[in-house]
């Protein structure tokens, strides 16, 4: 484990009830109220042992005080980064 990773706060425990619309095996969004999560901020569901990043967060317009966090797995962009280094 590096020292950046070890300085790093536990990952915020979502729940799985709060995702919505559609999902993939690396992304998802979640419907929450405005300021629940952040981008950047790392994430986790109970029962599922990978680690997701918010990157982006966009309005509700059903619900002004919503807010869709779109997330995906964190060593998602790690497995793309090798597969383009490797081409």
């Amino acid at each position: 484990m590096s020292a950046k990773e070890a300085g790093r706060a536990a990952p915020t425990t979502m729940r799985v009830e709060d995702r919505v619309g559609q999902l993939g095996d690396t992304w998802g969004n979640l419907l929450l109220p405005e300021g629940a999560a952040a981008v950047d901020e790392r994430i986790a569901f109970p029962g599922d042992a990978a680690v997701y990043r918010v990157g982006r967060v966009n309005g509700w317009p059903l619900d002004a005080t919503k807010r869709l966090y779109y997330y995906e797995r964190v060593d998602r962009s790690a497995v793309n980064a090798v597969t383009e280094a490797a081409d």
